[in-house]
């Protein structure tokens, strides 16, 4: 399995798009993963709930986060990554690199 950010799109072969959404998180990271055997992915759901700036907290009226690199503070570290699944992480560049697990399971879950 081959894991890239969507800009990598061209060099790779037939690749699957996850987001979020499709694994029940709530977060907006699109991934590609391209694999040796064939993998169904869930409906891609629109972005319909807010999200809050790359870098800010989750609030009620904005309660997706988009994760991705920049300036951040610890606190967002970590709520970002409780919201991914990986609490053990705990760098903010550990956090901006990780593959939610929830995409890897779901694939996984597919392999033969």
């Amino acid at each position: 399995m081959v894991d890239n950010a969507m800009g990598a799109r061209d060099e790779l072969d037939n690749p699957v798009l996850l987001c979020g959404p499709m694994c029940d998180l709530h977060m907006y990271r699109h991934r590609l993963f391209e694999t040796s055997f064939p993998v169904g992915v869930p409906e891609h759901p629109e972005h319909r709930w807010l999200c809050t700036r790359n870098g800010y907290l989750p609030t009620a009226d904005r309660p997706f986060m988009s994760i991705h690199g920049g300036k951040h503070s610890r606190a967002w570290q970590r709520k970002a990554a409780e919201y991914m699944g990986t609490p053990w992480i705990t760098t903010i560049r550990g956090v901006c690199e990780a593959i939610p697990p929830a995409y890897a399971e779901l694939i996984g879950r597919q392999a033969p």
